[in-house]
């Protein structure tokens, strides 16, 4: 991971420098990932506070530890032994639940990168002046959702999926370095909001399947 980050770093500050023009460029993608990560996380609190009954400050409470890690190490599997810990001892999960659908969740629960990648795409089309017709954009969509669960749950796994959303849709590589900065600075970010909202879907399916401790939930 080190060397991931070593290697990101010094590839945006030559990027930065060699062509910053290009680089403002993408601000705006930045901005409308973001306010779709907000509305994201706003969707699920509103549904888990529906359907859990339980004030959210609790339950983001019990889940700071798992969210700290996965902010700091961009990693779900480096996360996964303390969500695990949160999900069954803080939760009150049924323990038969966590051990299938958590592992499971980590590798194919990707909303947020599913969102960065189609609008990645979407926005490196534009810089590119490829054409980007009705028809294009519901083929980012798909392909989008595809890969993203196709992407291993480690840093840096935005660029190494990247090419195949590019190659698809006729996006030149010239532009791939913009997606390196987009994945750079995003990406890190994306293990921590699926996770934070994998643990809420978690609970959801829990309760509705009655298989969470309510009493343990709560305290």
């Amino acid at each position: 991971m080190q060397i991931f980050t070593g290697g990101c770093i010094f590839g945006v500050v030559n990027l930065l420098l060699s062509d910053l023009s290009q680089v403002i460029n993408i601000y705006k993608m930045v901005l409308i990932f973001l306010v779709s990560a907000i509305i994201l996380i706003g969707f699920m609190l509103i549904r888990t506070k529906i359907s859990i009954k339980v004030p959210l400050k609790v339950i983001f409470k019990k889940q700071m530890a798992t969210l700290m890690i996965n902010l700091t190490t961009s990693s779900q599997v480096s996360a996964l032994p303390e969500n695990m810990k949160c999900c069954k001892g803080k939760f009150g999960i049924d323990e038969k639940m966590v051990d299938f659908g958590l592992p499971l969740g980590i590798v194919v629960y990707m909303p947020c990168g599913a969102i960065f990648l189609g609008l990645a795409t979407w926005s490196l089309a534009n810089i590119s002046a490829t054409p980007i017709g009705f028809g294009e954009v519901i083929k980012i969509c798909l392909i989008s959702i595809i890969v993203s669960i196709a992407a291993p749950p480690i840093p840096g796994s935005a660029c190494a999926v990247m090419p195949i959303i590019f190659s698809s849709c006729g996006i030149p590589n010239e532009v791939f370095p913009l997606a390196i900065i987009m994945a750079t600075f995003i990406g890190y970010l994306l293990p921590a909001i699926n996770g934070y909202c994998l643990q809420l879907e978690l609970l959801m399916a829990a309760k509705k399947l009655g298989m969470v401790d309510m009493e343990r939930l709560k305290n």
